[in-house]
């Protein structure tokens, strides 16, 4: 049997999709299992349900497909990730206008933190969301030398890992603290999959852009792994 050109092009679409399927299917299974075996800890968020809250809430909004917009224009969702009270409720998201109200424009504000503030919106107050959450030089500031610092050999669904995206020696020296700011959605050996905001990825309908993305960092790549407190909820 002989297939058109268009006909192979449509059976591979329809295999990729499949594939991609049964990866987000067996990560969901993952992270399940991950949740079954962990018990309640007072470290781990008080409650043993909160990391798959927020790694629920960060898949929903993958799966929106939010990505950035054409330079210039705003996007609402990144904006309510800076804005709005289940994010970092900063007044503008523009980091050259912080002393009026403005909306997102593209490159406007570096919002991986705003991203993983507003999956943890639902179970942490506005203070430590505002003041903590949006750069990785705050987060290393409040929570470094603290037991919220779990380091790389304990990391865990629904952490926050802030990575290096250089791997220059002189550039990770100089950025000691990290670069970005991710969430862990789950590990497998060396491998973390995330979730990340404001990166290059799998957008939630399977192509590759800029925005709510989903993709792999190495080990090696992980500068620090936070885990919030029980006193750090709401």
């Amino acid at each position: 049997m002989s297939f058109t050109k268009k006909e192979l092009q449509d059976q591979k679409r329809d295999l990729q999709d499949q594939i991609r399927r049964m990866e987000r299917a067996l990560r969901s299974v993952i992270i399940d299992l991950n949740a079954q075996y962990l018990p309640p800890a007072s470290d781990r968020l008080g409650v043993a349900q909160a990391p798959r809250e927020v790694i629920e809430i960060a898949e929903r909004e993958w799966a929106s497909s939010v990505s950035e917009p054409p330079k210039g224009q705003e996007q609402p969702t990144i904006d309510g990730y800076i804005r709005s009270n289940l994010g970092l409720n900063w007044s503008s998201a523009n980091v050259k206008q912080l002393d009026k109200p403005t909306p997102y424009t593209r490159d406007s504000f570096a919002w991986c933190g705003a991203f993983a503030s507003f999956c943890y919106g639902h179970i942490t107050p506005i203070e430590l969301r505002k003041k903590v959450f949006p750069s990785t030089y705050r987060m290393y500031s409040n929570w470094a030398n603290t037991s919220r610092n779990r380091g790389k050999t304990d990391i865990q669904s629904g952490d926050i890992i802030v990575v290096w995206t250089s791997s220059s020696d002189d550039i990770r020296r100089k950025y000691h603290y990290g670069q970005h700011i991710t969430l862990c959605e789950f590990v497998d050996g060396n491998e973390i999959h995330t979730i990340e905001g404001n990166a290059r990825g799998e957008l939630g309908d399977g192509s590759t852009g800029e925005g709510v993305i989903k993709r792999v960092r190495n080990l090696k790549d992980v500068a620090y792994v936070y885990r919030l407190l029980s006193e750090d909820l709401c």
